[in-house]
């Protein structure tokens, strides 16, 4: 999967977030081995995504959808905590103060897509507060969190079902108008826990994780088979819910 291209290399597939998403694997699989192969790939891929993203080399903003834009800010600043390299962080925090500024509603949620009215979606707002507490880590901003415990606490209030454990998908305003839950929803609010957990030390980051953990283990996957989420992009949610779950384990 793994070729050249005009610039740098492609892994597998075209398209946006997705290709973020697999260079976060690229970089759970240096972070895990320490193998310098895995630096060089990311490099690469990054290199074609930088010069092919995007109406100009390097600013993606003419994305409309947010989230989009909040996956390749995760791997960004996870490259340069990594490899030192200056120019990760800087794309890193222009694009999420970009974003965060135009995506930002009145409640404290961020809207999904621009455009498109005021939904708010987890799948904008789980990876935007880990997002902020990456760059927060990495910047020493402690803003930062300010922004991503604000986004926080309208997840938690709208968008998550306190009683289960069960990540609803999406709302507008307070109302939620789709309360399905999905691998990735669930994977991102449990690392956004756990990260704020870190800096506030709120033993309530830690209840909700371990809600969250197990309502996806014991009522999503009473088989302790992920066997669904088929087609399309749906099959990589799996892999995000995998990275966040390790991390719940391992810290």
């Amino acid at each position: 999967y793994y070729k050249p291209a005009t610039y740098g290399y492609v892994l597998g597939a075209s398209g946006f977030w997705n290709v973020a998403e697999m260079m976060e694997i690229l970089l759970d699989a240096y972070e895990t081995t320490g193998h310098q192969v895995y630096q060089e790939m990311f490099y690469n891929v990054y290199e074609n995504f930088y010069k092919t993203q995007g109406n100009k080399a390097g600013d993606w903003m003419n994305n409309p959808y947010n989230d989009d834009i909040a996956w390749i800010v995760i791997a960004c600043t996870r490259a340069f905590n990594m490899f030192k390299d200056a120019k990760y962080l800087t794309i890193a925090k222009s694009h999420f103060d970009r974003m965060y500024t135009r995506a930002l509603l009145s409640h404290g949620g961020l809207r999904w897509k621009e455009g498109t009215g005021d939904g708010s979606n987890s799948c904008i707002n789980g990876p935007a507060q880990i997002a902020a507490c990456y760059l927060a880590i990495t910047t020493g901003n402690n803003t930062y969190y300010t922004k991503a415990k604000s986004i926080y606490n309208y997840q938690y209030r709208v968008l998550y079902d306190k009683n289960s454990g069960r990540v609803y998908d999406s709302a507008i305003g307070e109302t939620v108008t789709n309360n399905w839950a999905s691998t990735y929803n669930q994977g991102t609010f449990i690392g956004a826990n756990l990260m704020l957990y870190e800096y506030f030390k709120d033993s309530l980051y830690l209840t909700v994780a371990d809600k969250v953990a197990t309502y996806t283990k014991n009522t999503m996957y009473n088989n302790l088979v992920m066997n669904n989420e088929s087609g399309r992009d749906l099959d990589g949610f799996k892999g995000i819910l995998m990275r966040y779950m390790r991390k719940y384990i391992v810290d």
